[in-house]
């Protein structure tokens, strides 16, 4: 998902079932521009204007989702972005009236009233975060969001549930007032980053934003580079392979997916990561509206959202980016997408050329 080249990667490994706190694999998923398909429900989000894009993607309840943000280390402004999932902040808990930034230093928002050490909140008898947004200022490179934050400062993993069994944090923190979607409130600092050598030389050779971000973050795979990087569209879905000169699993503090993952020498383990999908899921639904996809929360996982050390105003009072996505059934979205977009942007044919005649 993009917007003036600040992109967000949207991963969906299998859940683990065995619990541990382990972060969910890194494993890449196919998200579809809510525009090109007719058979979007009026009720998505819809972009207005170039600073605003709004996809959908195909979810199942045996899946975990995070957000990988790591591709927008590249951009020479710092970078703060706000979760919002189905009107509910995911790092604040607290209904998102309006897109902005907070930061929670002295005065606990719900209550107002002074906090207590380490801005617990007698009121509220937990300890609130320093903000509620996540930022690259801090952290070591280390740009992503695996799920909600708990009273406890814990992050508790994405998951999902059909809107029947109540279980979405929105449908019980807030019930009718909720939306269907995930909103991505990017804001950039006021003022550009130093820039090392080192980084200006990336700069210069970026290439796809997904595996630059991939290759600077993850670096080597067991000491082995990253050789290729393939993509392609199979059922529905997109379907990435990672090529590495040596064999190996671990990959830094995140995981592949085994079955997202081809290794050196040809070697491969597993399905490739969503090919399986449209076929797992048994008979499709007739196509119409899709069932509703609730955003809950699973187990806990090591993963920390650091305090900015900035005041609220090192950073732009306007978003640069706000990124939409609609989670929907993965059944109904391989019908609907499987022979690609239903929408024709293109009736302009050669827009301000057209009826007149050229050399070729």
């Amino acid at each position: 998902m993009s917007v003036d080249g600040l992109s967000i990667g949207v991963n969906l490994p299998y859940r683990q079932m065995h619990g541990g706190r382990g972060l969910a694999a890194f494993a890449p998923h196919m998200v579809h521009n809510v525009a090109d398909f007719k058979e979007s429900p009026q009720g998505w989000p819809r972009a207005v204007g170039e600073k605003e894009a709004s996809y959908f993607t195909g979810v199942m309840d045996d899946r975990e989702m995070w957000f990988d943000f790591k591709a927008m280390n590249q951009h020479p402004h710092f970078v703060a972005i706000a979760v919002i999932v189905q009107r509910v902040n995911a790092v604040s808990g607290r209904k998102a009236e309006h897109v902005y930034l907070e930061q929670y230093k002295t005065t606990c928002p719900n209550h107002d009233i002074a906090f207590e050490s380490e801005r617990y909140c007698p009121e509220c008898k937990f300890k609130w975060p320093a903000q509620n947004y996540v930022t690259n200022v801090v952290g070591g490179g280390e740009f992503w969001l695996d799920g909600w934050r708990s009273q406890d400062g814990e992050i508790r993993q994405f998951v999902f549930a059909d809107v029947e069994a109540g279980l979405g944090v929105a449908q019980q923190l807030i019930g009718e007032e909720r939306t269907a979607d995930i909103r991505f409130a990017v804001f950039l600092s006021k003022n550009p980053k130093p820039v090392s050598p080192r980084m200006d030389v990336l700069r210069r050779g970026i290439g796809s934003p997904i595996v630059t971000a991939h290759q600077q973050h993850y670096g080597t795979l067991g000491g082995h580079d990253l050789e290729s990087f393939g993509s392609q569209t199979k059922g529905g879905f997109e379907v990435h392979t990672m090529l590495y000169n040596s064999p190996a699993v671990a990959m830094g503090t995140r995981s592949m997916d085994p079955a997202s993952v081809t290794l050196g020498g040809g070697e491969e383990r597993g399905i490739p990561f969503c090919d399986d999908l449209a076929e797992s899921v048994g008979t499709m639904r007739r196509i119409g509206a899709p069932v509703k996809q609730e955003v809950s929360f699973g187990r806990a996982v090591d993963q920390k959202i650091h305090a900015d050390p900035n005041d609220i105003d090192f950073w732009q009072s306007e978003p640069a980016a706000v990124i939409m996505l609609t989670p929907a059934p993965a059944d109904w979205v391989a019908t609907v997408t499987r022979n690609g977009a239903t929408v024709d942007r293109t009736k302009g044919g050669m827009g301000p050329l057209a009826g007149i005649k050229g050399v070729g």
